[in-house]
């Protein structure tokens, strides 16, 4: 990705206290610190607003899309969850890699979800490497599963605005679960 599209879009690091206020009721309740919804369009644009504007910044000036676990499923997707620790044991990647070692985010928890014309994703992970919180994840997903209402109904404005200037995609070409041998490679200047 071009760096352009990072200044051409300056909602995209701009909006990352509003979703952080938005977001702590659950980041006090778990223990939390990082937050990112991502909506993917068919079309593989996007509207993504996180808590970590170094980590979105870092996320598509390296192309990191590119080799993320979620973020190229749209064929028939369905709603799911995912604890990253548990898919990180068996099919770790670049990104994941990165978030833990460079942006200190771990212990992760996904939620995706599918709608008509698009499929969202709800990131939910700790700055604390220590702090193993899967299950937590699992004991009160029905939590999770509010607060995604909540934080549409918050951010409602936010969302509207981004989706007038969504992200566009063109280079989403290579396929997810890259490993870090082979995504060193590819992410290589």
């Amino acid at each position: 990705m071009d760096q352009n599209l990072i200044e051409q879009t300056p909602i995209l690091l701009s909006s990352h206290e509003v979703v952080r206020k938005i977001c702590s009721p659950i980041f006090e309740l778990f223990s939390l610190s990082f937050f990112r919804f991502l909506r993917v369009y068919k079309d593989n644009s996007r509207i993504n607003l996180c808590t970590h504007p170094q980590w979105t910044s870092f996320f598509y000036s390296q192309n990191l899309y590119n080799v993320s676990w979620f973020d190229s499923l749209y064929n028939n997707i369905k709603n799911f969850e995912v604890i990253w620790d548990i898919k990180a044991a068996c099919q770790d990647n670049i990104v994941g890699i990165h978030a833990r070692e460079n942006f200190n985010i771990h212990h992760g928890f996904s939620l995706i979800r599918n709608y008509h014309s698009y499929y969202e994703i709800y990131d939910f992970a700790t700055d604390d490497p220590h702090q193993i919180l899967n299950d937590i994840y699992l004991q009160h997903i029905e939590i999770f599963e509010k607060f995604l209402f909540y934080f549409k109904d918050q951010a409602a404005d936010l969302i509207k605005d981004f989706a007038k200037n969504k992200i566009i995609l063109k280079d989403n070409i290579i396929k997810a679960n890259t490993t870090r041998a082979t995504a060193s490679k590819l992410l290589a200047p």
